[in-house]
């Protein structure tokens, strides 16, 4: 019984040895491999993977000749790996925070909190994303050892949502008021008015200046003939004073903006109230 447990805590042992034998010897490759792989990524410009790889192999269970490499690379990378710090503004200057940041394509910054931002040195794509807005793309060449620079981008008017597909466009319309109508119906009916007195009361001062009666004309001719002249004058300046006024109303109107489908269906209800009408009629 002695030996049959000896033998089992033997092989215990055995098998407790040979995972940590095996745990070590994984360790060392994932070391060996963060620190080739922090000279490759440093020899491209890719400073901020270089550094992750460094601080990988600087770990305290990798050799000691890697974690001497991988700690000096991890000091020196430090201070080459440049930082951005992003300002964003909308259209009256306010400061804005709700601004996503894509670097190259891959996001970078979820919102702005006015923190520095490690990035890779070289020239690169930025692209700054706001809701309601349109994005904003800014091309930029980052230098090693460039910290904590200032990028700053200020956002126009928030645009209109886009509208739903299939949905027919704003159309803008200029209504002519009623009052345009009205003046320009007054406007004909004094320059009528102009015309019918004006000719009658040139026709009576031509029978009085055919009798040579002047200056003992009858009184109520003159006073008939002088009615009828100022008559017409009245109506023509009642009719330039409607035109004007009709023209100033009508190049001065707003514009109103309509969407086709409301007006398709305005029109659509006032046929069918017509058509509602008719069959009534007969």
């Amino acid at each position: 019984m002695r030996c049959s447990c000896a033998l089992a805590l033997w092989l215990v042992a055995s098998a407790v040895a040979s995972a940590a034998h095996a745990t070590d010897e994984a360790t060392k490759a994932d070391c060996l491999a963060a620190h080739e792989a922090s000279q490759s990524h440093r020899n491209a410009g890719k400073l901020r993977d270089a550094r992750r790889d460094a601080e990988t192999c600087a770990r305290t269970e990798c050799p000691r000749l890697v974690i001497e490499d991988c700690a000096r690379w991890a000091t020196e990378l430090e201070p080459l790996i440049p930082t951005l710090v992003f300002e964003a503004r909308g259209p009256g200057g306010t400061r804005a925070s709700d601004v996503h940041v894509l670097f190259d394509g891959a996001p970078l910054v979820a919102e702005l909190d006015g923190r520095a931002v490690a990035v890779d040195p070289g020239e690169h794509v930025l692209r700054f994303e706001r809701p309601g807005t349109r994005g904003i793309e800014q091309k930029i060449v980052v230098l090693e050892g460039d910290r904590a620079r200032r990028v700053q981008v200020e956002f126009p008017a928030a645009v209109a949502p886009p509208r739903p597909s299939g949905s027919p466009p704003d159309v803008a319309t200029r209504p002519v008021p009623t009052a345009v109508w009205l003046l320009t119906g007054v406007s004909a009916a004094a320059f009528g008015s102009f015309a019918y007195f004006g000719l009658t009361g040139l026709d009576a001062r031509g029978e009085l200046v055919d009798k040579h009666c002047k200056p003992s004309c009858p009184e109520d001719e003159v006073d008939a003939t002088f009615v009828k002249l100022l008559a017409a004058d009245i109506s023509l300046g009642v009719a330039l004073v409607s035109l004007g006024v009709a023209s100033a109303l009508y190049f001065s109107r707003p514009e109103v903006r309509a969407s086709l489908k409301g007006r398709a269906g305005a029109a659509g209800r006032a046929f069918g109230l017509d058509a509602a009408g008719l069959r009534a009629r007969f």
